[in-house]
């Protein structure tokens, strides 16, 4: 039953997945690991049912999606997008920044703003992110002293964050900003997400149609 899950879970016919979910889980007494439990809350994204991301939420073991927990990275991506702003805010400054789960809940919450159009929010929260952590925009200096000094920070440097960052400037039209971040990902040598070429495409698109 728990493999049916699974497999239902991570097929495309999300609604046919959740009933057949929400039957298991009603079922079941143990508490949900790891594994079914990232399943499920993609899930409850995917169909963006918020009784039945309570009842996933209820059912997976406290500890995993606690904050910082090992499923604290979709658990605040899925509560954003199923919950809203407030609840997902309120989740993410719940786990301490030395908890060695930040640098997996971080990409996840500033994509979640993202993609629930929360622009403004997701520029914001990495502006304030960057500036507890002392990280500087590429080229505040000579490349091989940026390089050194910025190296550590492996926290910021990924491409999901780039991908949330990037496509909320665009939103806003602030292109400029959007051009020296994927120059930043470049010096990084990063690969951007597929969601970046398509946020550039867009504005192209627009600027066409403008002209």
């Amino acid at each position: 039953c728990n493999t049916i899950v699974k497999r239902l879970a991570s097929s495309r016919f999300n609604s046919l997945a959740q009933r057949f979910s929400t039957k298991y889980l009603e079922s079941v007494k143990e508490p949900i690991r790891s594994g079914l439990g990232k399943t499920l809350l993609r899930l409850a994204m995917a169909t963006n049912d918020s009784v039945f991301f309570q009842l996933v939420s209820s059912k997976i073991l406290p500890s995993l999606v606690s904050p910082g927990g090992e499923l604290s990275g979709v658990f605040v991506h899925s509560l954003v997008c199923v919950q809203g702003y407030d609840k997902g805010m309120q989740y993410f400054l719940a786990c301490d920044p030395s908890n060695s789960r930040f640098g997996i809940m971080l990409p996840e919450f500033l994509f979640s703003l993202y993609e629930t159009k929360n622009y403004k929010e997701c520029i914001h929260c990495y502006s304030a992110v960057c500036k507890q952590l002392g990280w500087e925009h590429f080229p505040q200096m000579d490349e091989k002293a940026y390089y050194e000094r910025q190296r550590p920070f492996k926290i910021l440097q990924h491409s999901r964050i780039y991908a949330a960052v990037i496509g909320s400037y665009l939103a806003l039209d602030n292109k400029p900003l959007a051009d020296s971040l994927m120059e930043e990902m470049k010096f990084w040598r990063l690969q951007p997400l597929r969601e970046t070429y398509y946020d550039y495409l867009d504005v192209s698109i627009m600027f066409r149609n403008e002209d």
